[in-house]
């Protein structure tokens, strides 16, 4: 299976772990700035059903009162009203701009309403007022990662480091910045930094086995993500690395189990579907692949991942007038997709393998005509940001077409920056 690795930066998974150890903010750190801040904030807010119906009361009284906006933005993001929190705490920054926590408030209001350009100015309207706090800078590159600006995030956690070397969460998100930049040893580094700091969080584990595994470091990752596991047993993702692992230190039938197991713990996870559809192809037991595709499909019918795999091992099996079909719904799904533009390579894909099932049922002039349009819908998105799996891609249609010389240029270019044809293992 092709395709791009996608930026980690945006999949990032935060275990809201209570009994974590306390950060430099004094409260849990659990890998999630916006939670954190947010159990701070309402920390001193009661749980009592009357004192939130006050509070429903209270949001229709004209703002007068500094402390009392204060509490009512606080009880606000606690009954999950984040416009009205940002109102009162709006009020409160208007009337005392130096209130750290009506800053954080409002951050944490703007951030639950995905209002991250108004965010971003927020941001600079406070370090303009106060350059020296950590806190905010940890505001703003993680509004710079929401706004995929990767470089400028690593530079504003960098600065906050600079004014508090012990901060866990700058260290935490420099990690994700540095992997966004494919420095996965700065980013390994990071993590370690944040264990020594936080050495109760064991998710950060999982991050750092996952960073030797995409680097084929196997026996590095391997007891990182043991450890994840003692920390959270449930940890779906975290056993699906390992599965992979096993599979690459030659631990087949060992590998195949811990696919089962992480299935068990979470059955709608199209992705362990994959992996294990993707060592039994390797393993050319393809009859078998097609079990875990179809329970895969079976929760989402329409998953194009799972579509192409299917596609796949489909051709795998000589069954070119299926796989036809298969891709031919792949392409119908891609193009009525209104995100498309956002995760191209599937469509793209099934353009190639379109033309090449239709080439193998003998269909040659079909075939060409469908090369020449996967030719067609590649080349826009060819320039220098091009992966290595978009030129390998690019080779094998030229491959279909007969411009053999260009295809050899394209796969040169292609194993220069890698790609992956097991994409899932």
């Amino acid at each position: 299976m092709l395709g791009e690795k996608p930026v980690l930066i945006f999949i990032i998974c935060f275990f809201l772990i209570i009994c974590s150890p306390v950060s430099s903010a004094g409260i849990p750190f659990t890998g999630n700035h916006t939670f954190d801040n947010l159990q701070e904030l309402i920390a001193d807010i009661p749980d009592e059903s009357t004192y939130l119906t006050d509070y429903q009361q209270g949001i229709n009284k004209t703002l007068s009162d500094v402390s009392s906006s204060l509490t009512l933005g606080k009880t606000a993001l606690k009954a999950s009203n984040a416009s009205e929190a940002e109102r009162q705490f709006s009020f409160v920054i208007q009337k005392s701009p130096s209130s750290v926590p009506a800053w954080k408030g409002l951050f944490v209001s703007l951030v639950l309403q995905e209002k991250y350009d108004e965010l971003f100015n927020k941001t600079q309207e406070r370090i303009n007022l106060s350059p020296y706090d950590d806190w905010v800078w940890i505001e703003r590159g993680r509004v710079e990662q929401e706004k995929n600006k990767i470089p400028e995030s690593l530079q504003s956690f960098n600065k906050a480091l600079a004014l508090n070397s012990k901060n866990v969460f700058a260290h935490y998100y420099s990690a994700w910045s540095h992997q966004g930049l494919k420095q996965n040893q700065n980013a390994i580094k990071a993590f370690e930094k944040v264990k020594v700091l936080s050495p109760q969080y064991g998710g950060v584990d999982g991050n750092i086995g996952f960073l030797y595994l995409g680097m084929n470091e196997y026996e590095k990752a391997l007891p990182y993500l043991e450890n994840a596991l003692v920390w959270y047993p449930d940890w779906a993702e975290a056993r699906r690395s390992k599965a992979m692992i096993l599979y690459h230190l030659g631990e087949k039938e060992e590998a195949l189990a811990a696919f089962d197991e992480a299935i068990s713990l979470n059955p709608e996870y199209s992705n362990t579907y994959l992996s294990k559809a993707e060592a039994l192809r390797d393993m050319e037991r393809y009859t078998e692949a097609l079990v875990p595709v179809e329970t895969g499909l079976s929760f989402e019918k329409n998953n194009t991942d799972l579509l192409m795999m299917k596609g796949d091992i489909l051709m795998d099996l000589n069954r070119f007038d299926e796989a036809h079909g298969i891709f031919e719904n792949v392409t119908t799904i891609y193009e009525m997709d209104p995100d498309r533009k956002n995760n191209v390579f599937n469509g793209l894909y099934s353009w190639w393998a379109r033309g090449y099932s239709k080439e193998q049922l003998g269909e040659t002039v079909e075939a060409k005509s469908t090369y020449s349009t996967a030719l067609t819908e590649l080349e826009p998105y060819m320039n220098s940001q091009s992966s290595g799996d978009q030129w390998h891609l690019k080779s094998k249609i030229l491959t279909g077409l007969g411009e053999y010389l260009q295809a050899e240029v394209a796969e040169k270019k292609a194993q220069e920056l890698g790609y992956n044809e097991q994409y899932y293992l």
